[in-house]
């Protein structure tokens, strides 16, 4: 593939991490034949513009094959449950489960759907008729719009404001706020976590 697209005079990179804020990035029946899918998957939302746009093709029923190491088997697999529980699932089912860990890598599905895949076939016989799941994925909108880039830059009082103001916009009147401790789990570095909410009172205008 790469050496047909140098042909046509397409820009060839090693990696996608070398470019930022791409408009349109479209991954056709390559996440379950890649090493480590979920790698691929956070370079793909890093390196996607805010307001760009992701088009991903993945057979279903879900099989992964990496064809480029002794194994054949990736570092994780895109779907948890396979290979135990391969082909046991229907395709809607997988489709779901396919959704909610895009929405867990910070996507949002706009659209999907199901298309014919015809691929080359083995020993066995010259091809196979599969069936695609595609899907238009964006990035989810952060609650706030300056985050993550100037993260921690404002004060409680500074975001408090810009967070009144955008429940406005909703059509929220803000009646009252205040400042309340929560203490939160930890992880691997501590503990526990000691944060403070902020705590507010709306109604409708």
């Amino acid at each position: 593939m790469r050496e047909r697209l140098e042909k046509r005079n397409f820009t060839i990179i090693d990696k996608i991490t070398n470019i930022q804020n791409v408009p349109l990035v479209a991954c056709l029946n390559v996440l379950d034949r890649c090493i480590d899918p979920y790698e691929l998957l956070q370079d793909i939302y890093n390196v996607l513009a805010p307001n760009g746009r992701v088009v991903i093709a993945l057979v279903l029923p879900y099989v992964h094959y990496v064809e480029f190491n002794t194994s054949h088997l990736p570092i994780r697999p895109l779907m948890a449950h396979w290979p135990d529980k391969a082909k046991q699932f229907s395709f809607e089912a997988e489709a779901m489960m396919f959704f909610e860990m895009l929405e867990n890598f910070g996507f949002k599905v706009e659209s999907w759907t199901k298309a014919p895949y015809l691929c080359e076939g083995d020993l066995r016989q010259s091809f196979y008729w599969l069936i695609d799941l595609v899907v238009v994925l964006s990035k989810k909108r952060p609650l706030m719009a300056h985050w993550p880039d100037k993260a921690k830059q404002f004060s409680f009082e500074a975001e408090a404001m810009m967070f009144f103001e955008m429940l406005e916009n909703f059509g929220f009147k803000v009646e009252s706020w205040t400042k309340a401790p929560y203490l939160c789990e930890g992880d691997l570095r501590q503990s526990f976590y000691w944060l403070i909410d902020l705590v507010v009172v709306l109604s409708k205008k």
